[in-house]
């Protein structure tokens, strides 16, 4: 039977998990011992999200970069941040990149529902830019570049109690869903 398992389409487990108080369930694939690992993205980690350059000009100097973008998250309150950049077909690097983290720690709370997720991602209503960052041993030392977030972890979600699409509390009444399908509408 776990021979079956193993070689079948998908070899995952879930072990369930205590984090930070809360139950957190974290996918591990099996496989042979020496086999090189087919596991997704993000699923080495149960915390991650996916970022995007707002100026794809940056990616000029990607390790500042990725290095850049570290450091503005880590100010920002994201414990341990790892940045990826994304692969496309044939190794063509994407204006994409890939977040994974240990925890968060905004203004002394450690508590992911406490972490004011909307701030990553560019809100339409202009009330935020995304994530921040400079190149100061660039052509542009000055300049200060956005990075937004458009997809968060299935835990973080769970665990923080945001929304899908603008990643505000639950709780928060906006109307970013609306001004979304105005603007499709519009276009």
């Amino acid at each position: 039977r776990m021979d079956n398992f193993i070689q079948g389409e998908q070899p995952i487990v879930h072990v369930l998990a205590n984090f930070q108080g809360n139950a957190v369930y974290i996918r591990y694939e099996i496989g042979e011992q020496g086999e090189s690992s087919r596991t997704k993205q993000g699923a080495q980690r149960a915390l991650w999200f996916d970022i995007r350059l707002r100026d794809t000009n940056a990616l000029a100097w990607s390790i500042a970069t990725i290095k850049a973008i570290e450091t503005s998250l880590a100010e920002v309150g994201i414990l341990n941040p790892k940045v990826k950049q994304k692969l496309g077909k044939h190794g063509y690097r994407k204006n994409e990149f890939h977040v994974t983290f240990s925890s968060t720690n905004y203004q002394g709370n450690t508590a992911l529902s406490e972490f004011p997720w909307w701030q990553l991602r560019h809100q339409l209503d202009g009330t935020c830019e995304g994530i921040a960052f400079s190149l100061p041993r660039t052509p542009f030392p000055t300049k200060v570049w956005h990075a937004t977030a458009y997809q968060l972890s299935e835990e973080i979600h769970n665990l923080a109690g945001v929304k899908k699409f603008c990643f505000h509390p639950n709780m928060y009444q906006c109307t970013c869903t609306i001004a979304e399908a105005k603007r499709r509408q519009q276009a």
